[in-house]
């Protein structure tokens, strides 16, 4: 058996292989997400799709090269194997790449490409479900496969190709109509340095007699530093980091604006590297919170009649489905008309209506919290007044517009309830507290609001904003640089101002819709999870019996 030997690297030479794949994975992965959801030619959009699993590959690599700084580990596995086989992923996805890629010379040619690869497919799924027993499955591709036969039979390129590739493609047996030797010679590929690397790669990715024959004592093969593995890693991805470089080229020059997101190791995308991944929040409020406690009654009480009717009555999903459908097509002109339904459930669902647009306005406020935090983390200095003022603003309409809806359903409930004699006392009492309870913790900001609208803005309603505006216009138009620093920590009050705000009247959002539920529920909730439905709004009157009947007491 022959050996080809490869000159032995040290750290350093690994070293700067691997910074170079970096690069180039960093590259390709943000190209890919950049261009990524376009229209494009079918041969595009499937060289794109390629590139995004060629992306996955370099991925899996370079977190498995030793010294990697995509992953931490408490040792380096310095064996060849592991990085072999994503080599060999990404050397097929790179020649299936640049065979898609390449222009068609017209519509006949492309349509024998995509077919041509569909046929495989196929007949590779059938060989798959033939061996799984999946007769059905196998059926179904065999008729797909057939159908495609037919249509390149009739392909006025198809049938200029020679007799025997006809053949190899008409039975699946081929990918792509170009040869490989043809790809390699269209990319500039030795194919010599391809059949022995692409062997080298093999022999170890199906762990072959090469790679294991001269495994050495704590040394080659056995996952520890030696000059021998890292020396093939080296090569590795120094020609995988070629392949990638190349297809990115490529595919900036068909999504020309995807270019600027190619910034060496700085290229931003996700999920990859802390120092990869766009500026985000990292603070825990930055995630969706979890809902109040009655809040979470109050969405599975009024939840539970919508869902039943749904899984119970075809009629109204179908009808579901089709006024859905209508107003995707032409949003614009659909007027959709209520449908007929029962007193009960009409009341269920303007409840669940009202309370739904309560928890919107809370998780508005949320937003408004985790995006001011993050605007003004990254706006420009110069910029940061005119910042300061729009979430000031934008929190305190939104908190108006809470106390609107909040109160909106505090009244909902009384006027529903009130006419049952049952529960008139209670809710008019519990109501009219409730009411003043919100008006009350929300008054110095809707007072504040109306400052803004109505008023001189921000200048009467914040005198730290309007300090603000006074140290940009002494400074930057008046030239008193003396007052930089101060102006440079009244940004940073302000600031921090804004976000404690915004902190504070977000949790308050979701305590006062969490304490007008708390409130009716001794009164409308039952300890099962449901609402108690006014006598007069009832389908059935015996309706509140039987949901006593399934409390579970603990």
């Amino acid at each position: 058996m022959t050996t080809t030997k490869t000159a032995t690297v040290d750290r350093g030479a690994y070293q700067t292989a691997l910074d170079k794949f970096d690069v180039a994975i960093c590259e390709a992965i943000a190209v890919s997400q950049a261009s990524a959801n376009r229209m494009a030619a079918p041969n595009l959009g499937c060289a794109t799709q390629v590139f995004a699993r060629m992306c996955s590959a370099g991925m899996s690599l370079v977190r498995v090269a030793p010294l990697s700084r995509w992953v931490r580990s408490d040792f380096e596995n310095w064996d060849f194997a592991s990085v072999s086989g994503y080599a060999c992923g990404l050397l097929d996805g790179f020649l299936l790449f640049r065979y898609l890629i390449k222009s068609p010379k017209s519509g006949a040619e492309l349509q024998v490409r995509i077919d041509v690869m569909n046929i495989n497919d196929c007949s590779r799924r059938i060989e798959l479900h033939n061996n799984l027993g999946s007769l059905a499955d196998v059926a179904r591709f065999e008729k797909q496969r057939s159908e495609i036969q037919d249509r390149l039979k009739s392909n006025e390129h198809f049938i200029t190709l020679p007799d025997l590739l006809q053949i190899q493609c008409l039975n699946g047996s081929v990918l792509m109509i170009d040869g490989r030797d043809e790809i390699l010679a269209a990319v500039g590929f030795p194919k010599s340095q391809f059949d022995a690397m692409y062997g080298l790669w093999t022999q170890h990715l199906h762990i072959l007699p090469m790679s294991f024959y001269r495994m050495e004592s704590n040394g080659r093969g056995t996952g520890l530093e030696n000059e021998v593995d890292r020396s093939y890693i080296t090569q590795t991805l120094e020609i995988c980091a070629a392949f990638l470089t190349d297809a990115t080229d490529c595919m900036v020059a068909h999504f020309a604006d995807a270019a600027d997101s190619r910034k060496g190791l700085e290229s931003r995308f996700q999920p990859g590297p802390v120092l990869n991944c766009p500026k985000r929040l990292t603070a825990p409020e930055a995630t969706e919170r979890d809902r109040p406690g009655y809040v979470k009654r109050y969405m599975i009480a009024l939840g539970k009649p919508g869902i039943t009717r749904w899984q119970n009555d075809p009629a109204i999903r179908k009808l579901a489905e089709e006024r859905s459908r209508k107003l995707i097509n032409s949003p614009w002109d659909t007027e959709l008309l209520e449908v007929g339904q029962s007193r009960e459930f009409a009341f269920l669902r303007d409840f669940w209506n009202l309370f739904q647009e309560c928890t919107q306005s809370c998780l508005t406020l949320d937003l408004v919290r985790d995006l001011a935090k993050s605007s003004l983390e990254q706006i420009e200095p110069k910029r940061n007044i005119v910042t300061v003022t729009y979430w000031v603003e934008s929190y305190l309409n939104e908190v108006y517009i809470f106390q609107c809806r909040l109160l909106d359903l505090i009244k909902f409930i009384q006027r529903k309830y009130k006419k049952d004699a049952d529960f008139t006392e209670f809710v008019n009492a519990v109501g009219d507290s409730l009411a003043e309870f919100v008006k009350v913790a929300l008054e110095s900001l809707v007072n504040d609001r109306g400052t803004h609208v109505h008023q001189r803005r921000h200048r009467q309603a914040d005198p730290e904003l309007a300090r603000l505006t006074q140290l940009d216009a002494m400074i930057d138009i008046l030239g008193h640089t003396d007052l930089s620093l101060v102006r440079e920590q009244s940004r940073k009050d302000a600031t921090i101002w804004v976000t404690t705000q915004l902190r504070h009247y977000s949790d308050l959002s979701w305590h006062l819709l969490d304490e007008v539920c708390r409130g009716f529920s001794d009164g409308i909730l039952l300890e099962n999870d449901r609402i108690i439905v006014p006598s007069h709004l009832k389908d059935d009157p015996d309706d509140l019996l039987k949901g006593q009947e399934h409390i579970t007491y603990l």
